[in-house]
């Protein structure tokens, strides 16, 4: 069996004939853009399809329901091409993001993420210290927490409160 490389192709523009606009399909999901006759369609198709493939091909996700496991695991995507050496190997950074945001996960995981806040993040550091991690490494790992979050602001997937 051959190790061929499956390509993604950009998903096509398409029209529903029962409603009268156009749509298109990423992920599964159908996003209706409107009806082409009454509004410029092929701009909204476009920047669509631009937030797609900048947030990785994955789908913008409502702010209110996004998981932390959810916010975890994009940056996961994003970290393993962001944390690189010169030669393309994975730096030693990746392997401590897995070890800093694992209590998150173990605590708060299923949790929303737009209901996480200053009390959450000293329960997710005592978790910590009961693990029995010294102070240098607690705090670096609170600073990579808060680093998933201020990444999951930018990327306009919580609210920036």
């Amino acid at each position: 069996m051959s190790n061929k490389t499956r390509t993604v192709r950009t998903p096509k523009l398409r029209y529903h004939k029962a409603t009268g606009q156009s749509y298109v399909v990423l992920n599964g999901h159908a996003i209706y853009l409107g009806n082409p006759q009454k509004c410029d369609v092929e701009t909204k198709y476009h920047s669509v399809i631009a937030e797609w493939l900048a947030n990785g091909k994955q789908p913008n996700a409502s702010q209110s329901d996004i998981t932390i496991n959810e916010i975890i695991a994009r940056f996961w995507i994003h970290a393993q091409e962001y944390y690189r050496d010169a030669n393309g190997n994975n730096t030693t950074e990746l392997a401590n993001m897995r070890f800093s945001l694992r209590p998150l996960c173990e605590i708060y995981g299923h949790t929303e993420a737009a209901e996480f806040g200053p009390r959450c993040l000293k329960t997710v550091r005592n978790k910590m210290i009961s693990l029995g991690w010294c102070r240098s490494n607690i705090n670096k790992s609170i600073s990579r927490v808060k680093h998933v979050f201020k990444w999951a602001v930018a990327e306009e997937m919580i609210p920036g409160s």
